[in-house]
């Protein structure tokens, strides 16, 4: 909701009093606000897993270590 308000901040003061940004707020005003409170709504717990993964960030990095084994891929899974 934050950054949805920081963006509708800066298109009206920052961009200027323009038809264009001026709509384009009104536009994240009302329908980005909607699709957030419908995301609030559908997972309800999702600020409880973004928190989580900060937590474990440091445990699973987000890239493989250069010197990891390869994975073996057998030809017939189908994952």
């Amino acid at each position: 909701m934050l950054i949805n308000l920081v963006a509708i901040f800066a298109l009206v003061l920052g961009v200027g009093p323009h038809p264009a940004s001026l709509g384009l707020a009104a536009l994240l005003a009302t329908a980005g606000h909607a699709l957030l409170v419908r995301l609030a709504a559908y997972d309800p717990q999702g600020w409880r897993v973004f928190a989580r993964h900060f937590r474990y960030r440091d445990v699973y990095p987000a890239g493989a270590h250069p010197f990891a084994p390869a994975r073996v891929v057998h030809p017939f899974t189908l994952r």
